[in-house]
């Protein structure tokens, strides 16, 4: 069950001997791949001969070839959703005791955080695991 104000209430719905059932929060999607790194720069050509004696003189060789850039990191995998029996959105002074004045059944868990990305570089971290409350107000 879902209430919500558009502006801060105390004026709370009737909500009295109802039987809710608590559903399985959904996992959370795991996090996308590290990238690979980049390739390094072309060395650049080797300078040209000057001078009097040039026929005597070598040109200059090539530099080498920058490094390859390091791996990106795993993205961070996504939080589990809730499970909340009832959720009140915006709701102000005394609270009803919507948990006790109706039966909440299920026992039903927050869903499982996503799996962080793997990389060569650093992997991502887990998402936290979802929330579960038979009633809710925020």
């Amino acid at each position: 069950v879902f209430i919500s104000f558009s502006a801060g209430s105390s004026d709370y719905p009737v909500l009295d001997s109802n039987i809710i059932v608590r559903g399985q929060g959904g996992r959370g999607g795991n996090g996308g791949l590290g990238g690979a790194g980049g390739l390094g720069g072309d060395g650049a050509n080797g300078g040209n001969v000057l001078g009097h004696w040039a026929f005597a003189m070598g040109q200059g060789g090539r530099g080498g070839q920058g490094g390859d850039g390091g791996h990106g990191g795993g993205g961070g995998g996504g939080c589990g959703g809730a499970s909340v029996g009832v959720f009140v959105f915006n709701g102000q002074g005394t609270q009803p005791s919507y948990a006790t004045q109706n039966t909440v059944t299920g026992s039903a868990s927050g869903g499982q955080g996503g799996a962080g990305g793997p990389s060569l570089g650093s992997s991502g971290t887990a998402g936290s695991d979802g929330y579960a409350a038979n009633v809710h107000f925020n």
